[in-house]
């Protein structure tokens, strides 16, 4: 998963390690200090995916657990706080799939799509643009949700019926709908 200025990766032997930028503990060792080799990430968790935002990564294990570390100032770590994590911290709940902006996390909770962090442009699909530091819903989805994926500021869901649902920013027309109007619930 690379993220702004940081990479991390699952080795053969299940050890998620990071490098690069550190600045906001997302590299998840505990410190703020970069690494310019790949460093082992805290804990004893094991992930089978990794994503990463701008300045925090995500790691969803294989029963569900989802792990957040890094920048927090706008909640994108879903633990209630807007304080850095400097190791994994755990997020509630059980997720099949997670995906990372650049201020913002949304996870697979069930057939449900929920999502915390940044909201300046309506990217959590709540039909806000207020930050979250919690997972939240993602309103008027009309049916399950298997796969979602983020961009820097919008996000976007592949629901069972295959159609896809976005929200978020839209300046280039990146929802798909046929305009440039931000949206903070799914077209």
């Amino acid at each position: 998963a690379g993220g702004l200025a940081h990479t991390c990766g699952i080795g053969f032997g299940g050890q998620t390690s990071c490098w690069g930028r550190n600045v906001n503990g997302q590299l998840g060792t505990g410190s703020r200090e970069d690494a310019l080799r790949p460093v082992a990430v805290s804990g004893e968790a094991s992930f089978q995916d990794l994503v990463a935002g701008w300045n925090h990564t995500c790691g969803l294990s294989a029963g569900g657990r989802l792990s957040c570390w890094g920048a927090n100032r706008e909640g994108q770590i879903g633990d209630g706080t807007q304080v850095d994590r400097l190791v994994p911290t755990g997020v509630a709940g059980s997720f099949q799939g997670v995906a990372a902006g650049a201020n913002h996390t949304c996870g697979i909770s069930g057939s449900e799509v929920l999502c915390w962090g940044g909201n300046a442009f309506g990217q959590l699909g709540d039909g806000t643009t207020e930050n979250r530091s919690t997972p939240t819903p993602v309103t008027e989805l009309p049916g399950p949700a298997i796969m979602v994926a983020a961009g820097a500021v919008h996000t976007c869901a592949l629901l069972a019926d295959r159609t896809a649902y976005c929200w978020g920013q839209n300046l280039h027309g990146q929802l798909g709908d046929g305009t440039n109007q931000n949206r903070s619930e799914p077209v």
